[in-house]
């Protein structure tokens, strides 16, 4: 109620002696996490993620705590192998969930870590639920080859787009973009 009115300080002391008086109070900590995140207080929320985290038993909430510890790591706190570790326990609660593998392929990215953002898309292709996402996903494994300089095997995974996905006029404009780039 405190931090509704306007008030996130008195919101997080309130808070912070509530579990200091029950650390393991999932409601408590849930709340905690708002606020610190509301005052930009990181450190703090990713301590009361981690808790959450160890609390929890149900997969899906869990896959939530983590998915934010990641997205906390990724940005504010720039820990990037603490990002990648926390997506990936995402993933490895619930394998065909895109948005970890989206968020590694960019943290990949902007590390320079090509192979294993190209692992990670190719792995969304395998788990991409209709065609369309398939072949837009499939678009860009080959964007990530380019990327690389491996332009023989972005042209082949192209090409084989055109082919598998020939009713979506994405692998087409791909293969024309591609060409003109590679006159």
């Amino acid at each position: 109620i405190l931090a509704e009115t306007g008030s996130a300080t008195e919101a997080k002391a309130a808070l912070a002696a509530a579990l200091a008086a029950s650390p393991d109070n999932v409601e408590a900590l849930r709340a905690f996490v708002e606020v610190c995140t509301t005052e930009r207080d990181w450190s703090s929320a990713e301590q009361a993620l981690l808790r959450l985290g160890r609390l929890l038993t149900e997969p899906e909430e869990r896959s939530a705590i983590y998915m934010q510890l990641g997205q906390l790591y990724d940005g504010p706190l720039s820990k990037p192998d603490r990002a990648e570790k926390a997506y990936q326990e995402v993933i490895r609660a619930s394998p065909e969930e895109l948005r970890p593998r989206e968020k590694l392929v960019a943290l990949y990215l902007r590390d320079g870590a090509t192979d294993k953002a190209l692992e990670q898309q190719r792995a969304m292709v395998e788990v991409a639920t209709d065609s369309h996402e398939q072949c837009v996903r499939t678009i860009r494994v080959a964007t990530l080859l380019e990327q690389m300089e491996d332009f023989e095997q972005a042209e082949a995974v192209l090409v084989g787009a055109r082919r598998r996905f020939n009713k979506d006029a994405e692998p087409v404009r791909g293969l024309v973009d591609f060409y003109r780039r590679h006159e």
